[in-house]
């Protein structure tokens, strides 16, 4: 059976990320460390640090046997960390990449290289605890494909009825239901592990139709080189959502301590009138090339991001420095 491997715990935002966000004293350490700070009040943006010296990420924002779906004892278990593994790589060389775009100023593959990490990131929300029920109510029906290749069959079977002696505490720890618990685990396999025709698995064909289809744009807001504090934060659920309206989805992702981005897509289908659309104006407006943007040390905008971060977030966020702009520390 494939998807077999020893790994317990298990990270719902990669290490990948949490690396690009630790403290500048231990990036070099094979565990460094990230500051976490708990929400005390939402409405005033403030925080509590709760580890002065700042908390290993080895430990941060995983459970034990999260994506396991059939444990068959106390070192094998079937789970998707190995799936994940291709997304967090891309997360990795890809930050690094815009990171270095970025501070040369060069936008030449900046397109491709945004789509890459809008394709990755978005795993942030499909594999989060705290957005099962969302994720659910977006590709619930992921559940009722059965994949034909009789390896992938074969391994899905066992998500089917595999044994999960850890489903109860996973569901007390998220409040979520048995059935719920089940059927996202079923969603992520066959988004993640089944492949369509050589072009990469279910999610990335379904995202990459998203960029094709839609007038898309994208802020990258950079703070390298500035003070400490001015630093972006990573929330718990690893992305924020300003806006998602009809035929309107702004979504924001932490690319590293220095920048964030903001991506913004347009479904123009929703958006023009339908005698318009007849005339074929819809696949006109699509197929223009997205509006990118680079602003640097912007500072209001740091300050909303961060707000929206910590507003947004389940209970805590993350951060490079233990006193990050535009939010109050206790």
């Amino acid at each position: 059976m494939g998807f077999l491997n020893t790994t317990r715990n298990q990270h719902f935002i990669s290490r990948a990320e949490l690396r690009l966000n630790a403290t500048d004293r231990s990036t070099a350490k094979r565990n460094p460390r990230i500051y976490s700070l708990v929400v005390q009040d939402r409405e005033a943006w403030r925080l509590k640090l709760e580890r002065s010296r700042g908390t290993r990420i080895g430990s941060t924002l995983s459970h034990a046997d999260l994506f396991s779906f059939d444990v068959l004892d106390e070192r094998r278990r079937a789970n998707l960390e190995e799936t994940f593994q291709r997304y967090e790589e891309t997360i990795a060389e890809q930050s690094k990449t815009l990171h270095e775009m970025v501070a040369a100023g060069e936008q030449t593959r900046i397109k491709e290289v945004l789509e890459n990490l809008f394709i990755a990131k978005f795993l942030n929300f499909l594999r989060s605890p705290f957005c099962v029920r969302k994720v659910l109510s977006t590709i619930g029906r992921a559940d009722e494909y059965l994949p034909t290749d009789p390896g992938l069959a074969a391994a899905y079977s066992h998500v089917l009825h595999g044994s999960r002696p850890h489903q109860e505490r996973v569901c007390a720890a998220y409040g979520l239901e048995s059935e719920e618990y089940e059927k996202w685990l079923r969603c992520l396999f066959v988004l993640l592990a089944v492949e369509v025709q050589g072009r990469g698995s279910i999610l990335d064909v379904v995202l990459g139709e998203l960029f094709a289809t839609s007038a898309w744009g994208a802020g990258v807001y950079s703070y390298i080189g500035a003070p400490d504090g001015q630093v972006c934060l990573l929330s718990d659920r690893g992305f924020n959502t300003p806006a998602n309206d009809r035929g309107q989805l702004i979504i924001e992702f932490n690319i590293a301590a220095r920048i964030f981005t903001s991506y913004c897509f347009l479904d123009v289908s929703e958006l023009l009138p339908e005698a318009v659309q007849r005339h074929g104006i819809t696949t006109l407006i699509s197929g223009i090339d997205p509006a990118i943007w680079l602003v640097d040390r912007d500072l209001d905008a740091l300050a909303q991001y961060n707000r929206r971060t910590l507003y947004q977030c389940k209970q805590r966020v993350y951060s490079a420095s233990a006193r990050p702009y535009g939010v109050s520390v206790d």
